[in-house]
């Protein structure tokens, strides 16, 4: 009896062991993510970027801007140029994350 007992223990104690190193991994994931202010300079940096190309009309200049875009999984939304104003939405929020002016 007692070593069923000791049995079953060792099972929850592993079963436990096994959820906390899926949680640590979550919460490294979640920490590794940039912050809101990292994000709002990234996406300022690259719009000007992309606005000050003289080809920026061009398809292909464009699409590499717009593959960036997808690699953040947001959808930036240019509100003018001058001065700039740009306001993006993440893809797995159902409402407008925030702005750049």
């Amino acid at each position: 009896m007692l070593s069923a007992i000791v049995s079953k223990g060792d099972k929850q104690a592993k079963e436990a062991e096994q959820q906390a190193k899926q949680t640590r991994a979550e919460i490294d994931a979640l920490q590794s993510q940039p912050s809101d202010e990292h994000m709002q300079k990234q996406m300022r940096e690259k719009a000007e970027a992309f606005l000050a190309l003289p080809n920026r009309s061009y398809r292909e200049v464009r699409n590499a801007f717009n593959d960036w875009v997808k690699t953040t999984g947001a959808r930036v939304i240019f509100m003018s140029t001058e001065p700039l104003r740009l306001s993006w939405t993440c893809s797995d929020l159902p409402t407008d994350f925030g702005g750049v002016n």
